[in-house]
């Protein structure tokens, strides 16, 4: 096999939702590091992807400090502060 090379990374910090292109990254015991942390639920705690509602990819994310921006053509932003004292929340993933 010939040698490797990277020509593109970028993270997902919501999984289905717009990536951030990156210069270089970080990696933590998860994988990259702000990759997939979140994820869109319904009301019912059910995660929901692009499989299911293929305009969320139309959803830019960015990380700015504590916070997750959240913005989409011709709709407010929205900012999510990150909190770890959080509440927990139980919800389904594929059916787990």
């Amino acid at each position: 096999m010939g040698e490797l090379q990277v020509s593109a990374l970028s993270i997902h910090p919501v999984k289905s939702l717009g990536a951030i292109a990156l210069n270089s990254a970080q990696i933590d015991r998860f994988g990259l590091a702000g990759d997939r942390r979140w994820m869109v639920v319904d009301e019912a705690g059910v995660m929901r992807t692009q499989r299911q509602l293929s305009r969320m990819t139309l959803v830019h994310t960015e990380l700015t400090g504590s916070d997750l921006r959240l913005s989409a053509s011709g709709c407010d932003a929205l900012s999510v502060g990150v909190n770890k004292d959080s509440k927990c929340l139980l919800v389904t993933v594929w059916g787990d």
